[in-house]
């Protein structure tokens, strides 16, 4: 396993994509950090709709 996790790491064609990936996530994270941000917000939201459907259904009975 580790020859094997070695030959992936010197091997060119591996490390050039690793590379671009690394610097497409780098350039994106603005825009990526705003998206798990509206993700939490849209969470937090659906959470507390539940809480209060869930505690006028408990009023109601």
């Amino acid at each position: 396993m580790v020859t094997t996790l070695a030959s992936i790491a010197l091997d060119p064609a591996a490390v050039t994509f690793a590379t671009h990936l690394l610097h497409t996530v780098w350039m994106n994270l603005p825009a990526i950090t705003a998206s798990l941000r509206a993700v939490g917000a849209a969470l937090s939201v659906a959470t507390g709709v539940r809480a209060l459907v869930r505690d006028q259904h408990h009023d109601r009975g």
